[in-house]
């Protein structure tokens, strides 16, 4: 018995090994039950935890460590599965009773040291034991380095976007401080330097799904919302036909339609197939649901196109069509995300928990009244 329960532990232990290097050291997308168990359990009594009020900016307050413990949570998880596993180890191959097996396997995989072994073989699993404690440490460590790093990658656009797109980000806000500060549509948006943030979000939230989970230090800003407004920023030069590089922007639109499909867990389709729906939508526009934005919306947001000198009032129906064939492309997996993670309500974003205003950011006085009339 004590044979068949040391070789249940080793294997046990093994595949806790392989899952953690699945979930923290190989660089793709790779399915470990553990960390993402842990992830959705953690996250999921957070969000329960912000119906406990409707003010956005205390929910705000209290998601801001569901990331941070959540990835605490799992190195919790993994640590105490091995104690278990390696004590069954310990138990199998010495006279040892359970608790003292577990005891045992605590000391050594923590490096305290305290306990002696009492065989050869009880000494060699305690060994192991030891290195395995200091190389879960170790993976953590780097795990979380490469989070880290990836976070401060992708808030430091988010926060250089909001000194145009306003916070929360919304398009039509960057078109109107364009205006305020005498900027053409062409130069508000670098679709180059975009297109690399999109690329540079979809491999690391792929290889560290917890990353969609920690938020910016501000309450008015979220990489969804930043991500939408920069898609529709560059859809609304697509449709309007104010784009300094036609091709820099069909190529972001092209990356963003990918990368917000793989971040609700679908195929990421072939860049090519992608390109060519957007090159469709431009062509021959359209009228859907998909696109999720009003007529009304579509109205106040032309207006401060209008308004700033960018466009003429007779294309708002040409540009409507465009836009909505474009939106519809990316705006349903990205509204899908922000709603999932609670971002911030910005305009276009999609619904959030009942009670939840829209929230606008502010816009130049004379553009703003001219928008909402």
């Amino acid at each position: 018995m004590r044979v068949v329960t040391a070789l249940l532990g080793a294997a046990l232990t093994l595949l806790l090994v392989a899952d953690l290097v699945n979930a923290m050291l190989v660089p793709r997308g790779s399915f470990s039950p553990i960390a993402r168990m842990t992830g959705r359990m953690v996250t999921g009594i957070y969000r329960l935890a912000t119906r406990v009020t409707s003010d956005y900016r205390r929910q705000h307050r209290i998601l801001a460590t569901a990331g941070p413990v959540a990835v605490l949570m799992q190195l919790i998880v993994y640590v105490a599965s091995l104690i278990l596993t390696m004590g069954m180890v310990v138990y199998g191959l010495s006279p040892l009773d359970g608790t003292t097996s577990l005891y045992q396997s605590g000391a050594t995989l923590t490096t305290l040291g305290i306990v002696a072994p009492v065989t050869a073989a009880s000494a060699i699993a305690t060994f192991v034991a030891a290195f395995l404690g200091l190389v879960a440490i170790a993976v953590f460590i780097g795990y979380l380095l490469a989070i880290y790093s990836a976070y401060s990658a992708r808030e430091s656009l988010v926060s250089r976007w909001s000194l145009l797109a306003g916070e929360p980000a919304w398009a039509p806000a960057v078109f109107a401080r364009a205006s305020m500060l005498g900027r053409s549509p062409a130069d508000v948006l670098d679709a180059e330097r975009w297109t690399d943030w999109m690329c540079e979000l979809r491999t690391n939230t792929t290889v560290s799904p917890v990353l969609r989970w920690f938020r910016s230090p501000s309450p008015m800003r979220h990489w969804t919302t930043t991500m939408l407004s920069v898609l529709d920023t560059a859809s609304l030069r697509l449709a309007c036909g104010i784009t300094a590089s036609r091709d820099d922007d069909i190529i972001l639109v092209t990356e963003g339609v990918v990368t917000a499909r793989v971040l609700m867990g679908q195929r990421g389709d072939d860049n090519l197939c992608v390109e060519e729906e957007v090159l469709a939508a431009l062509r021959k526009g359209g009228t859907t649901k998909d696109a999720e934005i009003t007529e009304a919306e579509w109205e106040e947001c032309f207006s401060i196109l209008s308004s700033a000198g960018f466009v003429d009032r007779h294309l708002s129906a040409e540009a409507f069509s465009c836009f909505q064939a474009l939106r519809s492309l990316y705006a349903p997996w990205v509204t899908q995300v922000a709603k999932q993670v609670h971002a911030t309500p910005a305009p276009w974003s999609g619904p959030r928990a009942p009670g939840i205003a829209v929230m606008y950011p502010r816009m130049p006085a004379s553009l703003d009244e001219e928008g909402r009339r």
